[in-house]
């Protein structure tokens, strides 16, 4: 049912546009002032903790209809995000660790499982206060004879969805349902979108040749010339930047935000390889590692070349999903593909037109002990701003 609902709502053209309209504004309120400020007083920037605050602060405008402004020059400190941060690292920990071993840590509250009592309390805590809020809101509202939502947001949505209440009163409360949808979507929202465009924009900085051709793109697609006061593109226009949309697919190919997932077996099976699989038994699918399979992707799959994902008509080739499964695949494949895709194009247009990013030097560049394939020490850069001419 929340599968469903999501699906809906992700429709709504409402909907759609404040996504488009909430990321134009935190990168222009929030990653441009952060790295102008950055630019001026010869600063060294974490862009993974950067992208991790803009793609937080917009999914909790659309979720919540709130802005936790995160993305600000003094970078405040985010006690529900640094609790994702633990919550994930523990389940990679779960993922590894016999079962046994890792609930009898919970019980007697040691090691990793403390830390995730703890962040799971934070969460939790910031979650219900926010769904409290938007309950008494919609509460008075009701009183004054259902006067008008101001604004847009998933949780007023579902408070008003009648299929929403139906759902929720005979299979658990509201309240529960409301944070589930919520936490699903947040992580989801945060940490996918925001590993991406870490690793895109380490992987740009260090191929001058990509970038100089996303900028043509750009440079042709928005008729803009050096030196151009900086407009945001119309949806369109995002449609049109095929070289960035496959650097971007490359890029996720070679470095998948969830490298690996589990599924099981709803009854006994074999698989085309012959290998016999029975009811119930878990599988380990390892996208890191099929985004780099000469069987998959051929002798160069480990090289960065976007276009493999551009046809000789110049439009982008529509590659099966269950070839290139980091959205998911079948009926499973994640409602928000679209919308990530426009909110990272957003992003990464943006920064890639207006900024040169040099990595700091010797920094290491290493994924993290995470079930997301963040990088471990974050993505120092310094940063210079385009001359204007």
């Amino acid at each position: 049912m929340q599968r469903k609902l999501n699906h809906s709502l992700f429709r709504q053209n409402n909907f759609l546009n404040l996504v488009e309209t909430t990321s134009q504004q935190k990168v222009e309120m929030g990653l441009f002032k952060i790295l102008d400020h950055a630019s001026q007083n010869g600063l060294q920037v974490d862009m993974q903790d950067l992208f991790q605050r803009f793609t937080v602060d917009v999914t909790c405008k659309f979720l919540l209809g709130s802005d936790l402004n995160s993305l600000s020059v003094n970078l405040p400190e985010v006690p529900f995000a640094l609790a994702i941060d633990d919550i994930e690292e523990v389940l990679l920990h779960r993922h590894v660790k016999p079962r046994s071993l890792w609930k009898l840590q919970n019980w007697l509250q040691v090691g990793l499982e403390k830390k995730a009592t703890k962040a799971i309390t934070t969460i939790d805590s910031f979650i219900n206060q926010q769904i409290s809020l938007k309950q008494e809101l919609h509460r008075k509202r009701t009183v004054k004879g259902g006067a008008k939502e101001e604004g847009f947001d998933l949780v007023s949505n579902f408070m008003m969805d009648e299929v929403a209440a139906k759902c929720t009163s005979s299979e658990k409360s509201l309240e529960t349902f409301l944070r589930d949808s919520v936490l699903s979507i947040l992580i989801a929202g945060r940490d996918t979108s925001s590993t991406a465009l870490t690793w895109f924009l380490w992987i740009v900085s260090t191929n001058p040749l990509v970038k100089s051709k996303i900028r043509e793109e750009l440079q042709v697609t928005f008729q803009m010339k050096e030196g151009d006061q900086w407009r945001f593109p119309s949806g369109q226009e995002l449609n049109e930047l095929i070289y960035l949309h496959a650097s971007l697919c490359e890029t996720l190919r070679l470095y998948p935000p969830v490298p690996f997932n589990h599924k099981a077996s709803v009854k006994s099976d074999i698989l085309p390889s012959g290998h016999r699989v029975n009811k119930e038994t878990a599988i380990l699918i390892s996208m890191y590692a099929m985004g780099r399979m000469k069987e998959i992707w051929g002798a160069d799959c480990c090289e960065f070349k976007p276009e493999r994902w551009i046809s000789e008509k110049g439009s982008i080739l529509n590659i099966p999903s269950y070839k290139f499964n980091v959205f998911g695949a079948g009926p499973r494949t994640c409602l928000g593909k679209d919308l990530a895709l426009r909110e990272m194009k957003i992003a990464a247009a943006a920064i890639i037109w207006n900024y040169d990013l040099e990595i700091v030097k010797d920094h290491p560049v290493i994924a993290a002990n995470s079930v997301i394939l963040h990088m471990q020490h974050g993505l120092k850069v310094r940063v210079t701003k385009r001359c204007k001419f």
